[in-house]
């Protein structure tokens, strides 16, 4: 496995580390706090570019580098194995999702609930968070996706 730490701002909203990862596509990296992982960034153009955009908004500090956690060293294993094709379910790995409202909170507690292979409607999740915005809950997955470099 190659990948490298280094540590970011501990403040609210940053993270205490970040690890870049090789993986089958790409460069990926990973950012966790105290209460888990707050970002994970799929490649983009090249390592120094991954690095930027996981840690757009973090607080990135130049601290020395920071071991990652057993969680963390799990769900790195666990992206590569997916993205190398590996059947995994990465339900139990801590999120820290100290940074992220009410709603996205809901949203990411059904989606992370649904089992590998299995899939749910746009309506299905709404219909599980309570929302009756069907259009808000689809604007808001596509955005995820997208800041997921999907």
């Amino acid at each position: 496995m190659s990948w490298r730490t280094t540590s970011c701002a501990h403040a609210p909203g940053g993270c205490s580390g970040h690890a870049l990862f090789d993986t089958r596509l790409g460069t990926c990296g990973i950012a966790w706090g105290p209460g888990g992982i707050v970002a994970v960034q799929l490649p983009e153009g090249d390592p120094q570019a991954t690095r930027e955009r996981l840690l757009r908004g973090l607080g990135q500090r130049g601290d020395p580098a920071a071991p990652a956690p057993e969680p963390v060293r799990a769900a790195i294993a666990g992206i590569q194995a997916l993205l190398a094709g590996q059947p995994r379910n990465l339900q139990e790995i801590p999120l820290d999702m100290s940074r992220i409202s009410p709603f996205h909170q809901r949203v990411y507690a059904v989606t992370r609930a649904i089992a590998p292979g299995q899939t749910l409607t746009y309506g299905e999740v709404a219909e599980q968070i309570g929302s009756k915005n069907l259009f808000k809950v689809f604007l808001e997955l596509h955005k995820r996706l997208a800041g997921m470099g999907c």
